[in-house]
């Protein structure tokens, strides 16, 4: 199956069940830490949206079709996408929120590459996930930045903020504006990397 969707079960494995420890799942490459994501300590499990919908997201479109046809496919076409990248909650929620996507994962049967993030909205739309809190971008500790237009807010200190000017604990894919990557490579020390593939990721 891959990595990308063979991880949960792994993550599973080596998660204590203990709902006094905080746990974040993350992607690394575009992702910035601007304060602690678990203060306040987080209950329950805690997703984040995107200020995309499927119907502007062909790759999540296509991620859809790949699991769940093309019906599925059409009928959330006007929903935002939530993103598996940043996920957060106490180690027990997100234990079980791994469990539940690893089984889903597996009943496919298919090299599945990216297409967790499908499983991952499929079980959210089916309310499967125990004790989640849905955040809304820019309404959350997670703010992930929109491809399709700048993001219009920011703070005193430079980077992206909430629109109510609150400061997010996390920036999610900032290095699709060029600013940003350079302003974050200068203030943590980021090595230089692949730009064009910043710019094509999805």
């Amino acid at each position: 199956m891959g990595p990308q969707a063979t991880r949960y079960h792994w993550y599973a494995e080596i998660m204590p069940e203990d709902d006094s420890i905080p746990v974040m799942l993350t992607d690394v490459r575009d992702v910035l830490f601007l304060r602690n994501p678990f203060v306040p300590h987080p209950r329950g499990l805690h997703i984040f949206y995107e200020s995309v919908r499927f119907c502007d997201s062909e790759p999540n479109n296509e991620w859809t079709r790949d699991l769940y046809g093309e019906a599925q496919a059409r009928a959330v076409r006007s929903d935002f996408v939530s993103c598996c990248g940043t996920v957060l909650g106490t180690a027990g929620a997100v234990m079980d929120y791994c469990r539940q996507l690893d089984t889903e994962l597996m009943r496919h049967g298919i090299p599945l590459g990216p297409r967790d993030q499908a499983a991952h909205n499929f079980l959210l739309r089916e309310g499967r996930l125990r004790e989640v809190t849905r955040h809304s971008n820019g309404y959350g500790g997670v703010l992930t930045l929109p491809r399709l237009k700048l993001w219009p807010w920011f703070g005193s200190d430079g980077w992206p903020c909430n629109p109510d000017k609150t400061q997010p604990a996390v920036i999610h894919q900032y290095d699709r504006y060029p600013e940003l990557l350079r302003a974050a490579r200068a203030r943590f020390g980021l090595v230089e990397g692949n730009d064009d593939v910043r710019r094509s990721s999805n």
